[in-house]
């Protein structure tokens, strides 16, 4: 008779080693989206003479837009293009929907960096190893 190798649940569990650091990652990953929503007051508090004028606050506030849509790029232009109606319409001044923005952003490039992307590279890991000649399918 045929036995068949099933995973047992402690195969399953991450190690808490292994926890803590993925903790420690979405810790600093929340900080440097913060970090970013905080360079449109920085512009602001430098007074640059390139960022003086009419639109002064909206170059600013892209600034601003840029540093949390690099950290959550691809994902982040949802955001962005959530931005410019906002913006555009005038329900929001431009540093306030950055700031309003903020959430959006942090929860996209959580589910994106630490949800989307170990399980699609996960997943293309198990079905590379199946693939090698002489692995067996437990």
């Amino acid at each position: 008779m045929q036995t068949l190798n099933t995973p047992s649940r402690t195969d399953q569990l991450v190690a808490p080693d292994k926890l803590s650091g993925r903790r420690v990652r979405i810790v600093f990953y929340v900080f440097l989206c913060l970090a970013a929503s905080l360079v449109p007051h920085v512009l602001a508090l430098a007074q640059y003479p390139a960022l003086e004028g009419d639109g002064a606050d909206v170059i600013r506030a892209v600034g601003g837009l840029l540093a949390l849509a690099v950290l959550t790029f691809p994902v982040g232009v949802v955001a962005v293009l959530l931005w410019i109606p906002l913006v555009t319409s005038g329900v929001a001044p431009p540093f306030e929907a950055v700031s309003g923005l903020l959430p959006l952003f942090v929860f996209l490039g959580y589910k994106q960096w630490f949800v989307w992307i170990p399980k699609f590279v996960l997943r293309n890991s198990k079905s590379a190893e199946l693939e090698k000649p002489g692995s067996e399918v437990s």
